[in-house]
């Protein structure tokens, strides 16, 4: 399952926060996304403000 998630593009997870919400996510994956936090494995992005 984690696996499936980290391979989400960046339009699904656009479409996810503009359904349901959110404000971060954490991820595998590089996105766009303005990034909060980097561990160099995991990175946390900030979904707020995003527009479709």
């Amino acid at each position: 399952m984690a696996q499936h998630y980290n391979q989400l593009p960046a339009e699904a997870i656009v479409a996810i926060q503009a359904a349901y919400g959110g404000d971060y996510l954490v991820s595998r994956n590089h996105y766009r996304f303005p990034v909060l936090y980097d561990t160099g494995t995991y990175r946390v992005y900030r979904l707020t403000g995003l527009s479709g």
